[in-house]
């Protein structure tokens, strides 16, 4: 080969500079190659941690609603039993005064019986305007968020 500024020749490559260049090159070869595996092998760990949190975070998550299921269905249990006993208390309420009422009939106190049939419907008539009246007021109360400021 020849150089055209100086028009000399080249010095020729020498054999073991290739043979260098050669070995260089495997060097590197094998340098990326493990640098590869490692890249692979440190993706795959990732990959299995990153599993294994989506896992727990099912089972939590899965343990979380049963145990919101296990409270709601107490709670609804509870609500249940206080309804039921609420409703047994006003039957014998209302069983008794009628028992009462038909024995004080029976021994001929018609005016005393008509007075306990009054007096029982003014408690449970105010009784009955109280509860709505609370409940009224209760679906009325303005909860937080709500912003009437005019």
């Amino acid at each position: 080969m020849t150089n055209k500024k100086n028009n000399q020749l080249e010095p020729a490559v020498d054999a073991d500079i290739i043979k260098a260049m050669l070995t260089n090159q495997a060097r590197e070869l094998t340098v990326r190659e493990k640098e590869a595996e490692l890249s692979s092998k440190h993706r795959n760990a990732e990959l299995q941690v990153h599993q294994q949190e989506i896992k727990s975070n099912l089972e939590i998550a899965k343990e979380n609603i049963q145990a919101q299921e296990r409270v709601y269905t107490a709670k609804l249990e509870n609500t249940n039993k206080a309804s039921k006993r609420t409703h047994i208390l006003w039957g014998v309420i209302v069983t008794l005064l009628t028992v009462f009422m038909l024995i004080a009939m029976y021994l001929g106190k018609e005016d005393f019986a008509q007075q306990i049939l009054l007096a029982a419907i003014a408690a449970f008539g105010g009784y009955g305007v109280s509860k709505g009246n609370q409940n009224k007021n209760n679906n009325n109360i303005p909860s937080k968020n709500d912003n009437t400021n005019n």
